[in-house]
């Protein structure tokens, strides 16, 4: 239930902080109980947010050699893939 609502909260934020730009969602669980924060390090949920806080998932820790239980503010920088 609790990876439900993590995802969820990069969707429809309950959970997030003001930042200068307006809403900033975070993850709500540590990284025992958060499954798949790629969904959210990709872009693929919470694309509407341009700052996230993400909590790397136990194969991010395991695979990626990211820090356990930190939050990691992932920026999303659009491009115009179309040019040049």
């Amino acid at each position: 239930m609790i990876h439900s609502a993590n995802h969820a909260n990069f969707l429809d934020p309950r959970f997030f902080v003001i930042h200068e730009d307006g809403k900033v969602p975070y993850s709500i669980a540590d990284s025992l109980h958060t499954c798949s924060s790629c969904l959210e390090f990709f872009n693929i949920l919470g694309e509407q947010w341009p700052l996230k806080y993400v909590v790397p998932c136990l194969g991010a820790v395991r695979f990626a050699h990211l820090p356990e239980d930190r939050y990691l503010s992932v920026s999303v920088h659009r491009v115009d893939v179309r040019k040049g």
